[in-house]
């Protein structure tokens, strides 16, 4: 009598039975591993997102801080060469009596 031949399966046989499997275990290893590394990138951009705007946020101030100090500067100057003139127009009235003065000696 003979037996019909019947597929022996053993745990061997199992693991290396199937190539797809392992290629899917490996896509999915891989798969887990890009989206680890996007996570991971994501975090470094929303760090550097947080800089910019903290960097956008003190230039703007110093923008207004040189605004402000421009229109004193400005101002200073203004009123500096009004008292220049107001002076310089002093100097030369005196300087008239002075020759006046002068002329009556």
């Amino acid at each position: 009598i003979k037996l019909p031949e019947v597929a022996s399966v053993t745990a061997f046989s199992l693991t290396n039975a199937n190539p797809d499997t392992k290629l899917l275990e490996e896509k999915t290893q891989m798969i887990e591993q890009s989206q680890a590394l996007i996570e991971e990138k994501d975090k470094i951009i929303a760090e550097k997102d947080d800089k910019i705007a903290k960097e956008r946020s003190r230039v703007d101030q110093e923008q207004k801080k040189n605004a402000t100090l421009s229109k004193k500067l400005e101002t200073t100057q203004e009123e500096l060469m009004k008292t220049q003139i107001k002076y310089q127009k002093e100097i030369e009235k005196l300087e008239k009596e002075n020759k006046e003065l002068r002329k009556q000696l």
